[in-house]
């Protein structure tokens, strides 16, 4: 349902088609995911269901749930019950203990910083925080490659 693959683009056959690329991937040494956005709804799930094979994460404009982010665009509306994919990140990643990187921008739109702040803040595990002054949704990965290091840099180094 996404790139090529058979069916409709939804939480199930994402979720299921990442599960798939990680079990893939782990025979191969640590797998970090990095998610950007709804992709980050996906690398929560494979941290949370997968915690053995998932080494880290560096989440770009992330959320706590899609259901939060609803209910920000359409407070109105009864989104809680109309919702069929939620992507609930912050329960995904309750069983998880890897070092987790989130990255938001003051300014976005899509996904309010006030929701990567929720998601950071309730996580229980190794974490960091990083926030861009005045950016938008669309310019989470848009990143120098110093700060890649960095980032890659606090998933690696052992933690005290």
């Amino acid at each position: 349902g996404f790139c090529g693959r058979a069916g409709k683009p939804s939480q199930e056959s994402l979720t299921s088609a990442a599960s798939e690329g990680l079990g893939l991937l782990a025979a191969k040494g640590p797998v970090y995911v990095v998610g950007e956005s709804l992709g980050t709804g996906v690398a929560c799930h494979l941290a949370g269901h997968h915690p053995e094979q998932v080494a880290g994460l560096i989440l770009l404009t992330p959320f706590d749930s899609l259901t939060s982010t609803a209910k920000h665009h359409y407070p109105l509306l009864p989104v809680g019950w109309i919702l069929r994919d939620r992507y609930p990140s912050d329960e995904w990643l309750r069983g998880y203990r890897g070092k987790v990187g989130i990255v938001v921008g003051t300014a976005d739109r899509v996904v309010p910083a006030v929701l990567g702040r929720r998601l950071h803040a309730g996580y229980a595990g190794p974490k960091r925080l990083w926030e861009f002054e005045g950016e938008d949704h669309s310019e989470g990965s848009h990143r120098p490659p110093e700060w890649w290091r960095e980032a890659f840099g606090f998933l690696v180094e052992p933690v005290p």
